[in-house]
C-alpha cells in the first residue's frame, strides 16, 4: 500500500496475498514447468499418457506462465481525491471507474465477508445486489448512492480512508 504524508491525495493499491491462492497455484505452475522441462527441453516422456509436444508447450504457457502472471500482476487501486473516489480492479479495469461525490449519499467502514456476503473475490455482486470489489482482507468500506445502489471495497485501512473521503467532502462542498 502507498501512502503519503498528507491524506488527500489518498491511494491504496491491494495486491492478492492468500496463501490458498498462491499455493496451489505455484504448484500447479511448477508440475507444468516441470513437465515442460522433461518432455520438450529433454525429450523424456512425462507421465504415463503424455501429451504431445505442441500440447504441452500450450499447456505450460497457460498455466507455467500466464496463471501466475494473471495473480503476480492483478491488483486494486482506490484514490481519492477533491472530486470523489476512483477503483481500477487490474486487469478486469484497463481504466479508472469513477465515483463523484454527488452521487454518493453516504460511505461507512464495513466487514466486506467475501464469502458469506459475496460468495468470493474479485468484481461480485450479492444476492442483494451490492456490487464489491474484493481482492484481500475483511476489511472495506461500503458506498450507498444517491440511486440506490451499494458499492462494497477491500481495503487495507478503511479508517484511513474513510478519513480521506470525509476531508475530500469538505474540499469538495467549498468549490
Amino acid at each position: 500500500m502507498k501512502k503519503q504524508n498528507s491524506i488527500l491525495p489518498y491511494q491504496e493499491i491491494q495486491k492478492v496475498k492468500q496463501l490458498w491462492v498462491w499455493l496451489p497455484c505455484s504448484l500447479l505452475a511448477l508440475l507444468f514447468w516441470y513437465g515442460f522441462i522433461t518432455q520438450v527441453l529433454m525429450g523424456n516422456t512425462f507421465g504415463s499418457k503424455p501429451m504431445s509436444d505442441t500440447w504441452m508447450t500450450i499447456t505450460f504457457v497457460l498455466i507455467g506462465i500466464l496463471l501466475p502472471l494473471f495473480f503476480v500482476l492483478q491488483y486494486l487501486k482506490i484514490e481519492v481525491d477533491s472530486e470523489g473516489l476512483s477503483v481500477q480492479f487490474f486487469p478486469f479495469h484497463l481504466s479508472k471507474h469513477r465515483f463523484y461525490f454527488h452521487e454518493i449519499a453516504s460511505f461507512e467502514e464495513t466487514d466486506v465477508q467475501p464469502l458469506r456476503r459475496f460468495g468470493g473475490w474479485g468484481i461480485r455482486h450479492s444476492f442483494k445486489g451490492e456490487k464489491g470489489y474484493i481482492i484481500s482482507g475483511s476489511q472495506g468500506i461500503q458506498l450507498n448512492f444517491t440511486a440506490g445502489t451499494v458499492l462494497v471495497i477491500s481495503s487495507s485501512n478503511p479508517k484511513h480512508l474513510i478519513e480521506a473521503l470525509n476531508q475530500a467532502k469538505k474540499q469538495h462542498k467549498k468549490k
